[in-house]
């Protein structure tokens, strides 16, 4: 079996009302009970020093580059789901980016239980698909 390491991007994102403090609020949060997991690695990319009143980018300031075999996937899923469902929020998603692939996991309360397993299944999916050689 392969253990090959897949970059992966999470990006954080919250409602458009949501200033840059919030979202980098929010993804130090996820960021935080990531490290936990067993990802290959967790970093939360640096976009640079805000000015006071400066809007951000929010995807640089949304985001988690992971380093994810297959076998970690469904744990670090879990993770997210779990984080997802502890804001209580309609208004915040995670997109997981893989190569061109990206699935977004939507705030618990707009999604059910079996919507978020079949998001889950695709991504492991992705990194399987991605792991095979290509010809």
């Amino acid at each position: 079996m392969t253990t090959d390491i897949h970059p992966v991007t999470l990006t954080v994102t919250l409602d458009e009302d949501a200033s840059p403090t919030e979202v980098n609020k929010a993804t130090t949060q996820l960021y935080r009970k990531l490290l936990a997991g067993n990802a290959d690695y967790v970093e939360k990319p640096r976009s640079g020093a805000l000015q006071k009143g400066a809007k951000g980018d929010p995807v640089t300031i949304g985001a988690i580059a992971l380093g994810l075999s297959v076998a970690a996937t469904p744990g670090i899923v879990e993770i997210v789901k779990n984080w997802l469902a502890r804001r209580h929020l309609d208004t915040v998603t995670v997109k997981i980016k893989l190569g061109e692939d990206e699935i977004e996991f939507p705030a618990p309360a707009s999604a059910s239980p079996a919507e978020l397993e079949v998001l889950t299944d695709r991504f492991v999916a992705l990194l399987k698909k991605h792991s095979t050689p290509q010809e």
